[in-house]
């Protein structure tokens, strides 16, 4: 089995990507080889019950961790931020006594095992499958050595982990990828020659007016950033500026102001949903203080916020009301002098008004695409004459250079103490409220990714008790550990209902509704008091769209495509469920156009290269200005090619943002590497081709006597 043992430990069948199984062996060698502590499944920390003891420091881990052997040669950057060690958390998750106790079974008898494990932890965490049994066998002997947790944070070290999380958080802080408010330059392109810790440490340690060394850098090098330095803030605190920077196309019959007003409600209102996880739709009925769901009676209480009254002290008003007021706070007019779409020049638009004189600012020295800013101290009046009222400031200048402070203010000192909740009025100070919302959103968000279900209903509260539990739980810690993504996967992944046996193993074959209602909340209203709690079946969910394509490419060793500015591919991905833009926004469940999708482009059998720039002489597309500069004829389709350009910041000479699809060359991929390989070994069989080809798809080598004449 000679070809099995290539397949099996063989990345080096991805031409682009330098991901193998040797470098997983260096990281398997380095861990193994030191002194480290047990840190098995039945004796980690139960960080996810929303106990006194939520969270954990570095002081606390394992004496040899991920950030002791770093394969990225990236050293631990949290050393000079005081921080909070996550215990005393001052919320009991035993309190509101009389609701519905579920009784569960024990994780141990219902475990798939080890196996099964690094299979689906992988796959999650580093956006690629096992590539076949003997990877398997070599990440279970790193578990027999260090346990679940500290394997998965190794996991979270590979190369595939960067690329796979910089996709999701650019999803995530909704990073239009085609449409009118594409950003392809700033979220698609990464500068930096090479990837490192050292532009997010400067972010998370300064103000936007102290430019980084490197200037010029994306925000796509700041996501990549942030995941090296291990600590989510400062991307979250880089997209505040990033997000105001495209808005909604201009329309002539509107004018400047009503443009203005409109585009501000709509900064205002995506900043609400990424960073609190509310809405201005749901307060009124569904704040921290109220819900029309809410009842003293625990078997009618669907409605289990968690502690705090977090929008009377982060927007004014549990019912955050009036919204202008806040939604001032994200103008446009008189703060960004981007070009507002890439259609700018087609449209156009007025140039909004700025101060005479007043200097072009952006933000820690990034690319001009990603948002060019007049000052703080140049803002004039609010055009539109609101007074912005957010985070405790009141004014008519108040922009996102005061959203962005006050945010850095609140992580800032939930580094170095719990939040503090006023026992009178259940209030808290507002930007450590904004900032424990912005965590917790995080939270919840990483866990719908790995587990498909959320922990919120649609007004984004809980709806049970056993929901809030697990989102506090996970909240606290996520900030207890610096916000570090890392060992929250870690500490999701070792959740007991992640790696659960299916029912044909045995695994509660007495008793199915054994799991919290978490997966399906609305079992409680059932008659029957037996069927309240969950099921495996309710935990069932199809994997994440844009997971499952880069599964695919990297197991067949093809290039993963970028979507941003690539409307083609876009499309694509919009139509199997994933994030491209605010018009779609993606979904979680098949549908059978998405399927019809997905064997369109993957049923036929051909190899996928990778999306490169246009060739001169190419055809070139309606959003593509490559070659066009100079042709007056051609130029009206949105080629604007003078200076003026730079304000698009991805059009004409510097960027060419459509692309087309280069067939990968012969013998690139996985299939023609393992013919080749066949052809080139005497001994070789087609029953050797096809038991490695189906340890590369399947992860199942052995070919069964029903296959065998096949």
């Amino acid at each position: 089995m000679g070809l099995l043992s290539l397949v099996a430990c063989g990345h080096e069948s991805s031409p682009s990507n330098s991901s193998n199984s040797s470098q997983d062996a260096v990281v398997i060698d380095a861990v193994t080889s030191s002194d480290g502590g047990s840190n098995d499944l039945e004796d980690a920390q139960d960080s996810t019950s929303a106990s006194s003891d939520v969270g954990y420091s570095d002081s606390e881990a394992d004496s040899t961790t991920a950030d002791d052997v770093d394969p990225d040669g990236q050293a631990d950057s949290t050393e000079s931020v005081d921080t909070w060690d996550g215990t005393d958390t001052g919320f009991d998750a035993t309190q509101d006594a009389g609701a519905d106790s579920w009784k569960g079974v024990d994780p141990k008898t219902c475990d798939a095992g080890d196996k099964a494990w690094v299979r689906r932890a992988m796959l999650v965490i580093t956006g690629r499958l096992p590539s076949g049994v003997h990877e398997i066998g070599l990440w279970t002997q790193v578990i027999d050595a260090l346990g679940r947790s500290k394997t998965a944070e190794i996991m979270a070290h590979h190369p595939n982990y960067y690329q796979r999380w910089t996709e999701w958080v650019s999803d995530e802080l909704r990073a239009n990828r085609i449409g009118f408010r594409q950003q392809p330059m700033c979220f698609g392109k990464q500068t930096l020659s090479s990837a490192s810790a050292d532009l997010a440490k400067h972010i998370r340690d300064h103000g936007p007016m102290t430019s980084a060394s490197t200037t010029g850098a994306t925000m796509r090098d700041v996501l990549t950033s942030a995941l090296y330095l291990d600590d989510l803030t400062p991307a979250w605190r880089a997209n505040v500026f990033a997000a105001i920077v495209r808005g909604q196309p201009y329309c002539v019959n509107a004018g400047p102001m009503n443009m203005e007003a409109l585009r501000r409600r709509d900064f205002a209102d995506r900043f609400a949903e990424v960073y609190t996880g509310r809405t201005a739709e749901c307060a009124p009925c569904h704040n921290s203080a109220f819900s029309v769901n809410d009842d003293p009676d625990p078997k009618k209480d669907h409605f289990w916020p968690m502690p705090g009254h977090f929008e009377k002290s982060v927007f004014g008003s549990h019912a955050m009301e009036p919204q202008k007021q806040w939604q001032a706070m994200f103008r446009r007019m008189g703060v960004v002098s981007t070009a507002p779409s890439v259609f700018y020049y087609i449209f156009k638009e007025p140039a909004a008004p700025l101060p005479a004189g007043a200097p072009k600012i952006r933000p820690w020295g990034l690319h001009a695409a990603c948002g060019e800013f007049i000052s703080s101290s140049m803002v004039a009046a609010d055009p539109l004459n609101e007074t912005g009222k957010f985070l405790g400031y009141s004014g008519s200048k108040g922009t996102v250079w005061e959203v962005e402070s006050g945010l850095k203010q609140g992580v800032d000192q939930l580094r170095k103490s719990k939040m503090s909740i006023d026992p009178n009025t259940q209030q808290m100070p507002a930007n450590e409220g904004l900032a424990w919302l912005m965590s917790s959103r995080i939270a919840h968000q990483v866990w719908l990714e790995v587990m498909g279900m959320p922990l919120t209903v649609s007004h984004g509260f809980p709806r049970n008790k056993a929901q809030r539990d697990k989102l506090y739980g996970l909240t606290e810690a996520f900030i207890a550990t610096q916000w570090s993504l890392r060992k929250l996967l870690a500490l999701i992944v070792t959740d007991p209902d992640f790696n659960r046996a299916s029912p044909a193993s045995g695994c509660a074959a007495n008793d199915p509704y054994a799991l919290e209602p978490i997966y399906n909340p609305w079992s409680v209203g059932h008659n029957d008091p037996q069927l309240h709690p969950n099921t495996v079946g309710d935990a069932v969910h199809r994997l994440p769209a844009r997971l499952l394509l880069s599964a695919t490419y990297e197991t067949m060793g093809w290039a993963l495509p970028s979507s941003f500015g690539h409307d083609a591919h876009g499309e694509f991905e919009a139509t199997i469920g994933a994030y491209v833009s605010d018009g779609k926004i993606g979904f979680k469940s098949p549908t059978f156009q998405g399927i019809l999708a997905w064997e369109h482009r993957f049923g036929m059998c051909q190899p996928h290269g990778e999306l490169v720039d246009k060739q001169p002489g190419a055809k070139f597309s309606m959003t593509s200005c490559a070659g066009r500069c100079g042709k007056p004829s051609i130029e009206s389709f949105g080629c604007v090619c003078d200076a003026s350009c730079n304000l698009v910041g991805d059009c004409c000479d510097d960027i060419t943002s459509v692309c087309e699809m280069k067939p990968a060359k012969n013998g690139d991929d996985f299939v023609d590497k393992l013919v080749s390989s066949a052809a080139s070994n005497a001994t070789a069989t087609v029953a050797d081709v096809a038991s490695a080809l189906k340890d590369r798809l399947l992860l199942e080598p052995s070919i069964s006597s029903d296959e065998a004449p096949l």
